[in-house]
C-alpha cells in the first residue's frame, strides 16, 4: 500500500509540475519570440503554443514516438518541422496512423542523438588490465571468466529475461553476466518482472551478479573491461545509445533489430532479429562471441562513433536542420 501511495504521489506532483510549467512558459512566450524555437519531446508541452498562440517558427525534438496529441493537432500541423532521433521514428510519425500523423517528409529531420566520446574511448591495454584486476576483486571474478556486459533499465522491454534463458543454453562455462542498473520500482507489473529476472538469475546464480546502479561517468570502465556487452532490446527503441557506449570503447555488441538501434550500430554490431527464435539466436551468438578472441579493431569502432556520435557532431546537424 505504500508502495502504490508514494507511486501515485510521484505521479501527481509530476502532473502539477507539467501544468505550472506550460502556463508560465505560455505566459513567457506571450511576451516574447525568438527567431527559433524547440519543444523538447514531451507532447502535452504542446499547449504552450496553443495557449501563448506562439506564431514563430517552432519545432518539435522527438525522442520518442508519439502516442497522443494532447488535444493539440492544430499545433503539430503547423509545427515548421521534427527533429527526429532516427528514421524509425520520423517514419512512424510520417504515417497517418500516428496522434500526430501525418507528418510531411519536409518536415521531418533525423538528428541523431550524441554520448561523450572523451568519456566514452577505448582504454590502453595498461589501463584495461589494471581496471579488469579492480572489477575481479570487487565482484570475486576469475581472471579467467568471460564478462558478459548488460546495462540499462531491468524491466521487461530490455529483454533481460531473454538473455537470462539464453545463457542456459550457451556451452562456454567460464564467464559472469553483470548486470548494471537500478532495479525499477512502481508499478506491479515491474515488480513482478524484477522477480521473474531474479528468479531466472537464481537458476544460473554462480554465473550472474548484479551491481546495483553504477554511476556514468564509471560506466566506461565496464564496457572496456567486457568481452561483450549484450542489449537485447525486445521494444520498439528509439535510438541505441547503451549500444553507441558500448561500440565507443571498442566493445563487442550483440543486439537486436528494434527500432532505430540498426541505423545507429551499423554493421559494428552482431544485429539479431528479434521476432526470430531470439533466444536460440543469442545463445549462438554468445558462444560464437566468447569462444571466437578475435578481438574487433576498437579503434575503428571508436572512429566510427566519434564521426557520427560525438557532440560536436550532434550541434553540427541541429545548426544544420534549423538553417
Amino acid at each position: 500500500v505504500k508502495q502504490r501511495s508514494a507511486v501515485k504521489a510521484i505521479s501527481y506532483k509530476s502532473i502539477f509540475s507539467l501544468l505550472y510549467y506550460i502556463k508560465y512558459v505560455s505566459k513567457y512566450l506571450k511576451k516574447n519570440q525568438f527567431d527559433k524555437l524547440i519543444l523538447e519531446n514531451n507532447i502535452p508541452i504542446a499547449w504552450i503554443i496553443q495557449l501563448s498562440h506562439y506564431s514563430v517558427q517552432y519545432y518539435y525534438h522527438l525522442h520518442n514516438v508519439p502516442r497522443i496529441n494532447a488535444k493539440c493537432k492544430k499545433v503539430f500541423d503547423n509545427c515548421a518541422g521534427y527533429l527526429c532521433v532516427s528514421k524509425y521514428v520520423a517514419h512512424q510519425i510520417e504515417s497517418k496512423d500516428n496522434p500526430i500523423g501525418p507528418i510531411g517528409l519536409e518536415k521531418t529531420k533525423v538528428v541523431y542523438n550524441a554520448i561523450d566520446t572523451d568519456l566514452f574511448k577505448p582504454y590502453s591495454l595498461d589501463h584495461k588490465k589494471t581496471i579488469r584486476h579492480q572489477i575481479n576483486n570487487k565482484y570475486s571474478i576469475s581472471p579467467n571468466d568471460k564478462i558478459i556486459l548488460f546495462t540499462g533499465r531491468i524491466s521487461k522491454e530490455k529483454g533481460l529475461d531473454i538473455l537470462l534463458d539464453a545463457l542456459k543454453k550457451v556451452k562456454v562455462d567460464n564467464y559472469k553476466l553483470l548486470i548494471v542498473g537500478s532495479i525499477m520500482h512502481g508499478a506491479n507489473e515491474k515488480s513482478d518482472y524484477v522477480d521473474l529476472v531474479k528468479h531466472k538469475a537464481h537458476e544460473i546464480s554462480p554465473h550472474v551478479l548484479f551491481t546495483g546502479y553504477i554511476a556514468h561517468d564509471k560506466l566506461a570502465d565496464y564496457y572496456n573491461v567486457a568481452d561483450v556487452t549484450i542489449l537485447p532490446s525486445t521494444w520498439e527503441e528509439p535510438a541505441g545509445l547503451t549500444m553507441v557506449e558500448a561500440l565507443s570503447c571498442g566493445t563487442k555488441v550483440i543486439t537486436t533489430n528494434s527500432g532505430g538501434i540498426p541505423e545507429y550500430v551499423q554493421h559494428y554490431a552482431v544485429v539479431l532479429n528479434k521476432a526470430e527464435n531470439l533466444k536460440d539466436k543469442l545463445s549462438h551468438a554468445i558462444d560464437a562471441s566468447l569462444i571466437n578472441d578475435t578481438l574487433v579493431d576498437r579503434y575503428e569502432t571508436y572512429s566510427y562513433i566519434k564521426t557520427n556520435f560525438s557532440t560536436q557532431k550532434y550541434l553540427e546537424r541541429v545548426v544544420k536542420q534549423l538553417e
